[in-house]
């Protein structure tokens, strides 16, 4: 899930909501993922973040 401000994941059973990461710059739209990337845009950039793999 994007925020502004970060990337954080829902836990479906719970609804528990967790900050995965705190973005340096604002976060707008976006949040494809390929290939274990979620993309996203700020302003007229594309920036992308690695989905960690649960093990």
């Amino acid at each position: 899930m994007l925020f502004r401000k970060g990337i954080a994941q829902i836990n479906t059973e719970t609804h528990e909501i967790t900050m995965l990461i705190e973005s340096p710059l604002p976060i707008g739209p976006g949040g494809d993922i390929l290939d274990g990337r979620i993309y996203f845009a700020s302003g007229s950039h594309l920036y992308s973040w690695e989905i960690p793999t649960e093990e």
